[in-house]
């Protein structure tokens, strides 16, 4: 990295554009120069530019302690050092970069409105590429927010701040920080510049990465203690019991489902015979429902022939009385037109008469106006003459007022400015008495403020220590108190776990005695022969069922073998009628159709048309015998066809009722005898299974005693063993009862002990880390104790050094013991008021200086404008007068508007008028023939309105000749409102009274089936074997045996709960067994890291890479300080970062680093900061260092070293620049860069090329 230019811009003293172009000769050829110049004329200020630049930075700004503000400025603030008066400033430094590229990087800062006392606004940044021209903007690389310019900057230079103040920039009051250092300053420090911070990160995640997995295998030690699986003995036991509940749970369930069975007969029946009452219920409120219903199946049919024939009729009455009424209202509708057109063609030919007459009249108005428009006409050709010589006389009086107005306004604003800055150096002298106490303290001002700072410190770190170990004295109070009563706790817990284990032994001494495996052995051998008895009961029960209900199938079948022969022979006689009666019921139908036919007026007509040989246009046939027919043919012959062909249609219909009826009769039939035979097969394969289920039970010791007796007597004797058993049974669970309620007592006493047992456990740990906790607190009180009388003993040090500042400032003291932190702060802003009231002062008076050189010249600006602007009104005036009169007399003319207005407000005028006289001659013409036009529209409307009475009354007439004929037909009398009412029903509306009258007759029919198999299936049922005890009997042996089944299933859920516990246990057991082993593997590398390099602060890792760092460090210091003072050697303390430096003259004897002179320290310290550069110049090239002041404290031959040192460095191809008020060192280097003071506190540089004095801006 080598820096190339460095520009400023009104930063500090150097006022103006200021650059130092180092790729210029003699600098580019100049390994070695000083920059020199008197004290506070801005040497320092040109490094500062080289840092704003690059990182908005300076390391003096950096040594800012506090937070006060200036003015609203924050003291640490960059933009502090933009000069005082200026508006804008800007640095600027072009430089070679890692990449070997040219870069350039810019900062600048501005006022608001470019004004002097304008805000300060925020600071911006860029990066451009390639040497830029001083103060030019172009190629931008990298603009806009400052974070993403200053990092882009870092990355091309390759050093962060603090790198580049150690490598690059040695400032001022720096050489020895990093020597006399503390471990944690010069740590922090090393950090900073080597990017070591990663191995602090690197600690603290493994110290964070142990103790996660050290609570992580403790959780899972605590959880496999907890999680203790059954022995092997106590697992066997319960397997056994889960093995006899289970087949006592399957013998139970089997009987209760056989009582379910028998008792499910009874509830089937009552079933069977609730479906046949609702069944019959049915059944006869559809068929009086279907009864009810035949009168408006009557109704139904008269308005179905109603909207059949009358239909077309009355809707060609309505198709007639709209046209009537559409073509009235065209007669009123055209006669209104008529109306009107004659009212309108009166006004039409008045308006056109008016029109004429307007148009005449603007004519003779407009030739009367021409004179006026004449001389109007010549008086504007004057004016536009003269106005251009009024135009330059306004604009030159207003341009002498203006020069007039600015000359008075700067004249008096010098005046004003003479007098404030007059006012303001008697304030500034006022205020300067006021720190007459200050001032004598004002050269080592820092100093004071340092010792301030180190005595507050000291007096907080005091009040910390004493509150840290207030704190720990509490909390050992209240880890006494805890361990105190943790050991009554246990002691407690100690009682009550003998209490519980004494309880636990009666518990299982009483349980012995009740024997339960006895009582589970006695009470499966009862439930065995309870099974086989109630097996041989029922194995006899469906014998004697199956004998008699064999018997009676067989009798069933016969019998409806019977009825289904009656009704295939009924089916066969339906079956040859019905095509019969079909062909009958048509024939009928015809005749009927031919005879309503030849009662129709439109069909005699028809008739009457029909030609021999020629088709019938109705039907098609060229046969007419109806047509030589003169005379009507008679009612009463239609009324007679018509009611054969209704018995005709019901006599068929029955038919094919009858036909359905007998075909599903026979079908039911057929599946009934197939279903008896399938019966009568099951009967007959189940008699024989009882048989030989019989013969199976004979082996067994209760059934054979049975069978030994007559077979009237099987069933009691097998009642009375049934009753022995259940007796014994019933005991034997009243004994279990007892057996489950004491194993229930043990098992919570276990519970109990169990807990109280891990309960004790949890305290006897809580103990011992109580202990752990109370010894770690009372070493911590002994520690702290130590501390807080040190802190006490450099208090009272600080506080000793601080004496003479108590002395000079009597209230002093008392303040800083009141409020330290503001006594400082208000010290320093007073110190650092007294420094800008000084520099305000000076300031001062150089402008007062200014404003009395510059008042004459100003006074006689302002005179000689106020002659010329008393010229100019004179003229102004005189022209002025002129023309008004030309403007008096032209306004007298055509009222003051111009010629052109007038002439085009008269052709607008005239246009207007013949456009008017034109529309309503149109207008006339238009409304004659508009009214010809309704004379006849008129004329056609009345002769339509009488055609459409005529059609009217013919289509009443023949509505009216047919409801007389319908009145003689069915003898019901029709009027209009009926018949209206009975044409407005809904197609809809008939369609579901139609559907709703045959779901009538289907509900019937369907209800008629329903009862028939409700009967035949209660039949059916009853003809099954009935079970022998009723369902009152049923239902108390259900209950009883539920019961047993509820205790047969707690007993075996017990015994699968506890499996099932104990399988959980042992698979988590197993399961946390894995896992702490895995885990322990895994944490192993972990746990020997964190020995290694693992801590909560992350120093112990940190400390290792600082030593190792620290060593390279000093190697190469060590290089450099060989050079400068051979006697001595650096080196680093053992475990730990404090340096001593070796005196090889002495026998390499260590010394402190304290004990060095002035000039050794200087030394020292140079080939440390020598060093820091070499050390990070290894990971990036350095070809440039600066160094400011430091040299004044050696001697001549010292001095004399460290040049020949700075030599050696220009050798190794760095550019080497120096700030120094040695004369010695300004002779010695010959390539020199001179800052110069000017007037009014500026500076300007002066560059080796050229010694004059001219600026570089």
């Amino acid at each position: 990295m080598r820096i190339l230019r460095i520009t400023a811009e009104n930063l500090a003293s150097l006022a103006g554009l200021q650059t130092v172009d180092f790729t210029q000769e003699p600098l580019r050829s100049a390994g070695l120069f000083s920059i020199i110049g008197p004290t506070g004329s801005g040497k320092s200020t040109l490094l500062d530019a080289l840092c704003l630049a690059l990182y908005d930075d300076t390391p003096r700004l950096k040594q800012v302690k506090g937070n006060v503000e200036i003015k609203g400025l924050n003291q640490q603030d960059s933009r502090n050092l933009l000069r005082r008066g200026a508006t804008a400033g800007m640095a600027e430094a072009a430089f070679v970069g890692v990449d070997g590229q040219t870069w350039t990087a810019q900062w600048r800062v501005r006022r608001a409105r470019n004004k002097a006392d304008g805000n300060l606004q925020t600071a911006s940044m860029a990066l451009y590429r390639g040497n830029l021209q001083p103060g030019k903007n172009e190629q931008l690389e990298v603009g806009g927010k400052k974070t993403e310019v200053l990092t882009a900057i870092e990355a091309r230079i390759g050093l962060t701040f603090e790198q580049f103040t150690r490598a690059v920039l040695l400032a001022q009051n720096e050489f020895s920080a990093f020597l006399k250092a503390k471990d944690d300053d010069r740590a922090t420090i090393l950090e900073a510049l080597t990017g070591m911070e990663i191995f602090r990160k690197i600690s603290r995640a493994v110290y964070q990465q142990t103790a996660e997995r050290t609570r992580e295998l403790q959780r899972l030690r605590d959880h496999l203690q907890g999680q203790t699986p059954l022995s092997a003995d106590v697992r066997t036991e319960a397997e056994q019991q889960r093995s006899l509940a289970h087949a006592a749970l399957n013998t139970a369930q089997l009987q209760a489902e056989q009582w379910k069975q028998q008792l499910n007969w009874y509830s089937v029946l009552q079933q069977h015979l609730t479906d046949l009452e609702q069944a019959e219920s049915r059944h006869a409120t559809d068929h009086q429902t279907d009864q009810q219903a035949e009168s408006e199946r009557r109704q139904l049919q008269i308005t179905h022939r109603i909207q059949r024939e009358a239909a077309g009729l009355v809707q060609m009455i309505a198709a007639a009385d709209r046209r009537l009424q559409g073509a009235e209202q065209k007669l009123q509708d055209d006669t209104a037109v008529q109306a009107e057109c004659l009212d309108s063609l009166s006004s039409a030919q008045q308006a056109a008469a008016a029109a004429q007459l307007a148009v005449q009249t603007l004519l003779q108005t407009h030739a009367d106006l021409q004179p006026d428009i004449n001389a109007a006409v010549s008086l504007d050709a004057e004016l536009r003459l003269q106005q251009p010589l009024l135009n330059l006389a306004i604009q030159e009086l207003q341009q002498a007022t203006s020069a007039h107005t600015q000359a008075t306004a700067v004249l008096q604003q010098t005046r004003d400015a003479l007098q404030q800055q007059q006012a303001e150096q008697q304030r500034l002298l006022t205020e300067l008495q006021e720190f007459a106490a200050l001032q004598p303290l004002a050269a080592q001002a820092e100093v004071w403020l340092q010792r301030l700072q180190d005595l507050t410190r000291s007096r907080q770190q005091l009040t910390f220590v004493q509150e840290q170990l207030r704190q720990t004295e509490i909390e050992l109070q209240r880890q006494s108190s805890l361990a105190l009563q943790q050991e009554t706790e246990f002691q407690a817990d100690q009682l009550k776990l003998t209490q519980l284990t004494e309880q636990l032994s009666e518990a299982r001494a009483l349980l012995l005695q009740l024997a339960p495996e006895q009582l589970d052995l006695s009470e499966q051998q009862l439930q065995d022969d309870q099974e086989q008895l109630r097996r041989f009961a029922v194995t006899l029960q469906q014998l004697t069922d199956r004998r008699s209900g064999i018997s009676s199938t067989e009798q069933t079948l016969g019998k409806h073998q019977a009825e289904l022969l009656a009704a295939e022979q009924q089916l066969l006689q339906a079956q040859q009628d019905l095509p019969a009666s079909a062909m009958q019921l048509e024939s009928a139908k015809r005749t009927a159709e031919l005879l309503r036919n030849a009662l129709d007026d439109h069909s005699e007509r028809l008739r009457a048309a029909l030609q021999q040989h020629q088709p019938c246009p109705v039907c098609g046939s060229t046969e007419h015998p109806w047509h030589a027919q003169t005379t009507g043919i008679g009612l009463e012959t239609l009324r007679q066809a018509e009611q054969t062909v209704s018995e005709l249609a019901e006599r068929e219909r029955q038919l094919r009722d009858s036909k359905l009826n007998l075909e599903g009769a026979i079908r039911i039939q057929r599946q009934l005898q197939t279903d008896l035979q399938t019966d009568l097969q099951l009967q007959t394969q189940q008699m024989q299974a009882a048989q030989t289920e019989l013969q199976n039970l004979a082996g067994k010791a209760q059934a054979a005693a049975i069978l030994q007796l007559p077979e009237s007597e099987w069933l009691p004797a097998q009642q009375r063993l049934q009753n022995q058993i259940g007796e014994q049974l019933k005991r034997i669970r009243e004994d279990r009862q007892q057996v489950r309620r004491q194993e229930g007592i043990c098992r919570e006493l276990e519970q109990q002990r169990e807990c109280v047992l891990l309960e004790q456990q949890q305290r006897q740990a809580q103990r011992s880390e109580c202990d752990s906790q109370l010894n770690s607190l009372r070493a911590q009180q002994q520690l702290q104790q130590q501390q807080l009388e040190e802190r006490r003993q450099e208090a009272q040090r600080q506080d000793q050094l601080l004496q003479p500042l108590w002395l000079q400032l009597p209230q002093s003291q008392s303040e800083f013991a009141a409020d330290s932190a503001s006594f400082r702060e208000t010290l320093e802003r007073r110190w650092k008021q007294l420094q800008i009231l000084q520099n305000s002062l000076n300031e001062n008076n150089r402008q007062t200086e200014i404003l009395n050189a510059q008042l004459p010249a100003r006074q006689q600006a302002a005179d000689t404008a106020e002659q010329l602007l008393q010229q100019r009104t004179r003229e102004q005036q005189s022209s002025g007068a002129a023309f008004e009169e030309l403007l008096r007399q032209r306004a007298s003319l055509l009222t003051g508007r111009t010629v052109d207005e007038v002439l085009q407000e008269q052709r607008q005028t005239l246009t207007q008028t013949e456009t008017e006289r034109d529309s309503a001659n149109t207008r006339l013409q238009l409304l004659l023939q508009r009214k010809t036009a309704a004379d006849t529209s008129v004329d056609a409307a009345k002769a339509a309105l009488e055609q459409m009475k005529s059609e009217k009354q013919q289509a009443a007439f023949s509505v009216a000749r047919w409801m007389q004929n319908f009145e003689t037909e069915t003898g019901l009398t029709l009027n209009e409102q009926s018949l209206q009412r009975e044409l407005a029903v809904p197609a809809e509306v008939l369609e579901a009274e139609q559907r709703r009258l045959q779901t009538l007759r289907d509900a019937v029919t369907r209800s008629e089936t329903q009862l028939e198999t409700c009967r035949k299936t209660i039949k059916k049922h009853r003809e099954t074997p009935a079970p022998e005890n009723d369902s009152s009997q049923l239902q108390q042996l259900l209950q009883d045996q539920e019961s047993l089944l509820r205790d047969c299933d707690e007993k075996l859920r017990t015994a699968e709960f506890l499996l099932r516990q104990d399988d959980e246990l042992r698979r988590i057991h197993a399961a946390v067994a894995k896992q702490l082993e895995d885990y322990e593997a895994t944490a192993g590398p972990w746990l020997k890291l964190n020995e290694l390099i693992g801590s909560a602060d992350g120093k112990k890792f940190s400390l290792l890479a600082q030593q190792v760092t620290l060593d390279l460090l000093l190697q190469h210091a060590n290089l450099q300080l060989r050079e400068l003072a051979s006697r001595y050697r650096l080196e680093r303390l053992d475990e730990s970062l404090n340096l001593s430096v070796v005196d090889q003259d002495l026998g390499d004897e260590p010394r402190s680093v304290h004990s060095l002179s002035g000039g050794e320290t200087f030394l020292a310290s140079l080939a440390l900061a020598l060093g820091l550069a070499s050390l990070t110049s290894s990971r990036v090239r350095i070809e440039s260092l600066f160094i400011d002041e430091g040299f004044g404290s050696l001697d001549e031959e010292t001095l004399e070293v460290a040049m020949n040192a700075l030599a050696h460095l220009q050798s190794q191809g760095r550019r080497v620049g120096i700030i120094t008020h040695v004369e010695r060192m300004k002779d010695a280097i010959p390539v020199q860069i001179r800052i110069q003071r000017t007037a009014g506190g500026a500076s300007r540089i002066v560059l080796p090329r050229s010694q004059s004095s001219d600026d570089s801006t």
